[in-house]
């Protein structure tokens, strides 16, 4: 008996199918584990359109004094929502912050630099890669040209707030008494309250 399924029905069925198929990782050169020096960045193509897909490469590089990268800070945040990218031409599945980072940072400038995050950039079902990765850290974040502290999408209080520690911290560089008024006070704390500070 042949059953007819709407395009809807359609779509959710292939997504369901794709989203268990993880992405395959090619991997890492044993002979950059030996070295502890391998690990792979990520190229996010510029967005043309607002309706662009997020489309990005990866590639195993070296540490190396001319390599210029950057490094995300981040929470993962809740698994309950993935989203899909594009990687190499094949489709990953990442939470919901990442996606809306890349989807920020692929409409700017940036993005022409390569950037390593670990969502994207370890394997996450290879546990000896994934252990192997998590002790480059340290050197991954320290020989970054710049570390990029994403604390969600932006808002006008968010964005009050960073003004508000601007000028504070001009105010002790110029070595003025501090002044902040109480509702700037608030709308820090707000942000001191983001999990991105409140993860560990």
């Amino acid at each position: 008996m042949i059953h007819a399924m709407s395009p809807r029905s359609i779509d959710n069925l292939i997504y369901t199918m794709n989203i268990d198929q993880p992405y395959d990782y090619d991997p890492i050169p044993n002979s950059s584990y030996a070295n502890n020096s391998g690990f792979r960045l990520l190229s996010v193509f510029p967005q043309r359109s607002e309706c662009d897909d997020i489309q990005c490469a990866l590639k195993t590089t070296m540490f190396d004094n001319h390599l210029v990268y950057q490094v995300l800070s981040y929470t993962w945040g809740s698994s309950a929502l993935l989203k899909k990218i594009t990687v190499d031409n094949k489709p990953m599945f990442i939470r919901e912050n990442l996606f809306q980072f890349l989807k920020v940072f692929q409409a700017s400038k940036r993005c022409i630099l390569p950037l390593w995050v670990d969502q994207i950039c370890i394997n996450q079902d290879d546990i000896s890669e994934r252990n192997t990765q998590v002790q480059l850290m340290g050197r991954i974040y320290s020989c970054a040209s710049l570390v990029i502290v994403w604390l969600g999408k932006a808002s006008e209080r968010r964005m009050a707030a960073v003004d508000a520690i601007r000028t504070v911290h001009e105010q002790r560089k110029l070595g003025l008494s501090l002044s902040i008024c109480q509702r700037d006070r608030q709308l820090v704390e707000a942000l001191l309250n983001n999990s991105y500070f409140t993860r560990l």
